[in-house]
């Protein structure tokens, strides 16, 4: 097979996988119970997990309690502080209902933690001291928010064990094949150009 062909066919398992990623996107987390809550302050709010396996988060958003009133800003973040992408959550009149927005996947490796933020303010409403069960895949560690209550979008990293997690900001995910999977992918694919190419050269 030349280099061409090989970069074909990884370009075609590419689509395929991103395709049944978006198709198959698990909500991180569902939540039960919780009290309403707000602020008079801009600051972040946030959530930490760690994967059990290999992921891809493919949507983050934020909980429509009553509606959003305003755009909000959502964050994701290593556990480095680095940020690996950013969202903006458009009003709605949506309720008791995450609202998503898609983003470029971000993988993460089993065993990695990482926190999804959303920045708030008076408009805000979230739950506080909800009963948080996260996805297969997925360990929820403990909520967070930023101590500093700086007025812009921030990794928030001081916890609030013991308290809950915020039910504001959340994210979606797909698990990431195993490499053994791309490879009979690639496999089978490899097969079945080569079966083709016999047919159109047969008299």
């Amino acid at each position: 097979m030349t280099n061409m062909s090989s970069r074909r066919l990884l370009l075609i398992l590419g689509i395929l996988w991103m395709g049944t990623a978006r198709a198959s996107s698990t909500e991180a987390i569902s939540v039960s119970g919780g009290v309403v809550d707000y602020t008079v302050f801009q600051y972040t709010i946030g959530n930490q997990f760690t994967t059990l396996q290999n992921i891809a988060v493919t949507d983050i958003g934020v909980f429509s309690i009553s509606g959003l009133a305003q755009s909000y800003e959502v964050g994701l973040w290593d556990s480095f502080g680095n940020l690996l992408a950013t969202a903006t959550v458009d009003s709605t009149l949506d309720v008791n209902q995450f609202e998503y927005v898609s983003i470029t996947p971000v993988s993460l490796a089993a065993g990695e933690s990482f926190c999804v933020g959303e920045l708030i303010n008076s408009t805000a409403q979230w739950l506080a001291f909800s009963a948080i069960t996260p996805a297969p895949g997925l360990v929820f560690d403990y909520g967070l928010y930023d101590r500093t209550a700086t007025p812009s979008l921030t990794d928030p990293t001081t916890s609030t064990v013991g308290l809950g997690g915020s039910v504001g900001p959340s994210f979606k995910f797909t698990s990431v094949p195993e490499p053994r999977t791309f490879g009979s992918l690639f496999l089978s694919l490899f097969a079945m150009t080569k079966f083709a190419r016999k047919l159109r050269v047969q008299p």
